[in-house]
Formats: structure tokens, sequence, C-alpha cells
């Protein structure tokens, strides 16, 4: 297999696999950006297009979905590495959840929640991180105005309950990121986390 027996690996040829589910995991989401501009140009919905195009194509879809779980905890083995699925736009999507819960049937993937991603979605993300809780083990940090549709703005910029996502993050010992997006951003926000 692309993997070969982790054991008799060495450490290149390990990170060089790691590095490849980061350059897979990263061309899934080009596509998914590609997929989205080419329904923004045609008018198409995206509720009804995910919707429909997950429903012809579920099972294909799950079986890779699976294929790709399977090799990526072959390829973590017994190490402490955990995958991260972040909540995005996907999460929101008809098989969002189905393909988390999916993923999450291997020990090597994990949660990370993204505090901005979830108040542009009018906080409708949360309770599926909620049913995921004990695989939360990361956190992006940041504040937001969803009424304006703005995420990534520095901690306190915003409307965001962050001492609430800080409870969160220590109740399930995750790290936490302060995800901005500028360095007198990030400098702001760890003088007011002080």
């Amino acid at each position: 297999s692309l993997w070969g027996r982790r054991e008799n690996m060495s450490p290149i040829r390990k990170l060089a696999c790691y590095l490849t589910i980061i350059l897979f995991l990263n061309c899934i989401i080009q596509g998914e950006m590609y997929w989205m501009e080419d329904m923004l140009q045609n008018q198409i919905l995206p509720e009804q297009s995910t919707r429909n195009e997950f429903e012809e194509y579920r099972d294909t879809y799950l079986a890779r979905l699976k294929h790709f779980r399977d090799a990526c905890t072959r390829a973590v083995g017994n190490s402490d590495i955990r995958i991260c699925v972040e909540n995005t736009s996907a999460f929101s999507a008809p098989f969002g959840e189905e393909s988390l819960a999916c993923l999450l049937e291997s020990p090597v993937f994990a949660v990370t929640f993204d505090t901005g991603h979830d108040a542009a979605r009018n906080f409708t993300q949360r309770p599926i991180i909620n049913r995921c809780i004990d695989r939360l083990i990361h956190m992006h940090l940041h504040d937001a105005i969803p009424s304006d549709r703005r995420d990534h703005l520095p901690i306190g910029e915003g409307i965001l309950p962050i001492e609430d996502y800080l409870t969160l993050a220590k109740a399930h010992n995750c790290r936490v990121v302060v995800e901005v997006k500028t360095i007198e951003g990030l400098q702001r926000s760890v003088a007011r986390l002080r």
C-alpha cells in the first residue's frame, strides 16, 4: 500500500504520509471552493444542489470517505496524532453531520470547534459539536459579528461570549488557537485575554 508497514517506515516517510493526508484534505477543500463558485455563477441554490448530489451519490461518497478514514487510521496507527475536522460550511450541508459521524468512527479523528464559523451560521453548528463533544480537542477562538457575517475578529471586537468558549475548552482539555487575520489583531486579542 501507499503507507507500507508503519513500524518499518523512516520518520521522513511517516512525515511524507501525514503531509499526503494534509494535501488530500486541502484538495477536498479547494474542490469545495470551486464547486461553490460554480454554483454561484450558475445561480444554483447550495442547499438544493448539495442535497441532490449527495442523495444521488451517497453510497459512493460514503464508501470513498470510509476508505479515506481507514487509510488515515492505518497511517496514524497508535501514535497520538489526531486529524481534526473543523466546522465549516459543510457542517450545515445535508451530508455534513453524516460525514463527520463516519470519520469519528475512527479514534484518529477529532473535532475542531471554530467559534466564528458557528456564529456566521447563526449558531446552527453548536448542536452538532455538542453531539460529539467527547471528541472536541481543538478550538479556533475569535470574535464575530454574525449579523454582518464577519468573523475572525480580534477578541473583544465582536459579540461572542468568549469566556463561555474558554470554559468549554477548559472543560474538555482543548487546545485553543486565537485565529485572527493580522498581527495587530492577535496582539489586541492576547492583551484582552490577559
